[in-house]
């Protein structure tokens, strides 16, 4: 039961995380300008990179 909640619980903040990029992306935009919503985008995506090849190798067994 505690393994069921905790994958919901991960499901649920994956969903939740992509509004929350999109909302502190607009707030760097109107304060910093675009550059710094530029440098955020590219910082959550190396951060889904990095994740995405955690998971791929331990699917793999490595």
């Amino acid at each position: 039961m505690a393994r069921l909640a905790r994958r919901a619980l991960l499901g649920f903040a994956i969903y939740a995380s992509v509004p929350a990029a999109v909302v502190v992306a607009g707030f760097l935009y109107g304060a910093l300008g675009i550059w710094a919503s530029i440098l955020w985008g590219l910082g959550i995506l190396a951060g889904l990179v990095i994740y995405g090849r955690q998971r791929l190798n331990q699917s793999r067994g490595e």
